[in-house]
């Protein structure tokens, strides 16, 4: 009898164990073919509103700059990836692109003194100033870092949808010589906006302050400093006269590095936050870009850049 029980016994565990393998293998498939056979051939409303779409914005330069503007207005913004020297000196073609960007608006006129072309190199040329050789080297061999962000935000014209802008910061220094970085657009590399320090900002910059210092000769201030080879006191009467020559150097280069259709050029003074600025006319819309005097820790420096997109950046580094 015992041995009749333990053998039914067994059967019967067996059998548990051969019908929970079948339900374990069969089990989902018969519940999710049952589940949609009650859907097949249906169309269920949803709300819209419970779902939001992501989009990449426009590389129209307008509303790129108005993207940045969410920085400090509710975007959302995301550290996706920070390469520091050598890895992201393994990044060659982001950083031939962005020093490409660089020299090219140095040649344009927009930025000064981060190449051996154009007038940084004749002001270079003073009697009073001589920089050191490692100014006009290929700076791009000293790469520091390079972050990689995205930024998200709403869009105006529809609450479901938040556009998304990609961005670089790269930072360049050879811990002696020079500090430079630049906020770039992440495929097409344009630059948004650069800081600037070496020994020639720093001098030009502290000559600038003696010029703003001085009312009688607040209007050539910082564009002298900036574009002139010229010291020499006694010939400020042409200095005055050829104040347009200076004025164009920036309100030019920011027209041609921009692509603007026309521009005006606006004089900075002590009461303002700039050195001075350019307004571009694009084709649809207006811009602004600006050149501020900077304070850092061992230099002064030069700010070019979107107005206002410079405080959101060091904001961003903080």
């Amino acid at each position: 009898m015992k041995t009749f029980k333990g053998r039914l016994l067994f059967w019967l565990s067996l059998l548990m164990i051969v019908l929970l393998a079948v339900g374990v293998l069969f089990m989902p498939r018969m519940v999710s073919r049952w589940l949609d056979d009650g859907r097949l051939n249906t169309v269920e409303q949803a709300d819209r509103d419970q779902f939001q779409y992501l989009e990449q914005s426009s590389d129209n330069v307008i509303d790129i700059i108005q993207a940045f503007s969410y920085l400090d207005n509710g975007g959302e913004l995301l550290l996706l990836s920070t390469l520091e020297e050598e890895n992201a000196y393994g990044n060659s073609d982001l950083i031939k692109s962005v020093y490409d960007q660089a020299i090219q608006a140095a040649n344009d006129g927009m930025l000064v003194w981060i190449s051996e072309r154009g007038y940084d190199a004749a002001y270079a040329a003073s009697d009073e100033f001589e920089p050191t050789e490692a100014l006009y080297e290929d700076w791009s061999e000293h790469i520091r870092s390079a972050k990689y962000y995205s930024l998200t935000y709403d869009t105006e014209e529809d609450d479901n949808t938040k556009e998304m802008l990609n961005f670089w910061y790269l930072n360049f220094t050879d811990g002696t010589n020079y500090d430079y970085s630049f906020l770039v657009n992440a495929s097409s590399y344009q630059i948004y906006y650069a800081e600037i320090y070496n020994s020639c900002t720093n001098y030009g910059m502290m000559l600038a302050q003696d010029y703003l210092a001085d009312e009688d000769r607040e209007a050539i201030s910082v564009q002298r400093v900036l574009y002139d080879e010229k010291n020499d006191a006694a010939q400020e009467k042409e200095y005055y006269g050829s104040l347009a020559f200076y004025e164009n150097c920036f309100f030019n280069g920011c027209i041609d590095y921009y692509g603007a259709v026309d521009g005006r050029y606006v004089q900075g003074s002590s009461g303002n936050d700039y050195n001075s600025m350019t307004v571009l006319h694009m084709r649809d819309g207006t811009l602004y870009v600006e050149q501020q005097m900077l304070q850092g820790n061992s230099w002064y420096g030069i700010g070019v850049g979107f107005r206002g997109l410079g405080d959101s950046v060091r904001k961003l580094l903080q």
